[in-house]
């Protein structure tokens, strides 16, 4: 639903507002965990072909791609929630909540000029990818953004071109792999050095993995590193 062409047509640049960080009294948790995971998320690959301003960007499913596996090692949940002020305007708050207890938070709202479903359900999911990438500097679409936000061109269905990579790890590989660092109490650090060992190689993030790669990380923990509880 979200397309650079069908936003273009339903909002004014004049129309963004966003409301600024809010965050717990102490977040030097939080920011720390943050930095971390940032340092760790590769900008993914523009994948969905805008036809009419002849570029690329990454779609919202890829953002979260990008950034679920890096947040949840640092112990950071995500959460986005549309809300619709008194106002005209659509908004989402994004919250990012740390394991200690600690959070930022903020709203980013657009009034747009047509109020249907689809329009707003667009809105919605552009605020979502655009929040995202801003807060954790996630390069997702050409830098020419905010010049073509004030065009009025004619809705048209995004052009995908889908491209699938026998080498990219798969969710449900990284799911496994985050569920087994909580299970055997595994730190950040601890899990590069690992990784390193697994291949023959200096990791400095878990987005460097393939599929491969992974497989044998997941496996070397499995086999020789006990559960939390057992220790």
């Amino acid at each position: 639903m979200d397309s650079i062409s069908n936003v273009v047509n339903i909002i004014k640049s004049e129309d963004i507002e966003s409301d600024g960080f809010i965050h717990s009294e102490d977040a030097s948790k939080i920011f720390l965990a943050l930095s971390k995971a940032q340092g760790d998320i590769i900008n993914p690959k523009k994948s969905i072909v805008n036809p009419f301003f002849k570029s690329k960007y990454a779609d919202l499913s890829v953002i979260i791609d990008a950034c679920r596996l890096p947040l949840s090692i640092n112990e950071i949940a995500c959460m986005q929630a549309p809300y619709t002020p008194k106002d005209g305007t659509v908004g989402v708050e994004t919250l990012f909540g740390h394991s200690s207890g600690q959070f930022i938070k903020f709203r980013f709202k657009i009034k747009p000029n047509k109020f249907d479903i689809q329009s707003v359900g667009s809105i919605i999911t552009y605020i979502k990818r655009f929040s995202l990438s801003s807060a954790l500097l996630i390069v997702g679409d050409n830098d020419d953004d905010d010049g073509n936000a004030g065009i009025t061109l004619p809705i048209k269905p995004p052009i995908n071109v889908p491209k699938i990579d026998p080498t990219k790890v798969t969710k449900e590989q990284s799911v496994e792999l985050t569920n087994l660092i909580k299970e055997k109490d595994i730190q950040r650090e601890a899990l590069l050095e690992i990784a390193s060992s697994v291949c023959n190689r200096k990791i400095d993030n878990s987005n460097q993995l393939n599929k491969t790669e992974m497989n044998s990380l997941i496996e070397n923990i499995k086999n020789n590193y006990k559960n939390k509880e057992e220790n």
